[in-house]
């Protein structure tokens, strides 16, 4: 894979983690950072369990402290509406919760093909009130974004090519412009 992100032009876009950085910035965003000359004091807490391989890790921010719990043994805990399809194999787990809402990023895998995992999703997601603002189609898979007005949530769906089919999902909700459901 090196080789092959070395041998491409300077510039030329590459979308393959597309979804994973709009979640990234999503979650980050949706924490409440404190500016960079801002006290932190205390910093934050982090421990690991070694029986699960769960890291739990406390940051204070200026609304409320962020708590991030985060592996592969840590309790699926999608938001009403949303489930994992059927057969789902988790490989990573984070939750971010503060004050007012919560930050979900959840990888797996399945059987299902990408168009399933898709259209899924996209009726999960559209029967409780998001908007599509991106349905990308990508040299190594399929990106949706979607927004609820209603509260600012948002979420985030990457769908990697081959078999098994590998699946990042973000939902975020709560996220400062309403309340949290």
């Amino acid at each position: 894979m090196l080789a092959e992100e070395r041998s491409r032009p300077i510039g030329t876009p590459d979308y393959r983690h597309a979804g994973s950085l709009l979640t990234a910035a999503l979650l980050l965003a949706s924490c409440g950072a404190l500016p960079p000359d801002a006290p932190r004091d205390p910093a934050g807490m982090d421990s690991f369990d070694p029986e699960t391989g769960a890291r739990r890790t406390v940051i204070y921010r200026d609304n409320g402290p962020v708590t991030l719990v985060s592996g592969t043994q840590v309790p699926v805990t999608l938001p009403p509406g949303f489930t994992l399809p059927e057969g789902a194999r988790v490989t990573g787990n984070t939750i971010a919760s503060r004050p007012g809402g919560q930050g979900i990023l959840l990888s797996f895998e399945t059987d299902a093909d990408r168009l399933a995992v898709m259209q899924h999703y996209r009726a999960e997601a559209e029967a409780d009130g998001f908007v599509v603002i991106a349905a990308l189609d990508t040299k190594s898979g399929q990106t949706l974004a979607a927004v609820r007005a209603e509260d600012g949530a948002s979420l985030s769906l990457d769908i990697g090519e081959g078999k098994p089919t590998r699946v990042q999902l973000s939902i975020v909700t709560g996220s400062g412009t309403g309340t949290a459901r």
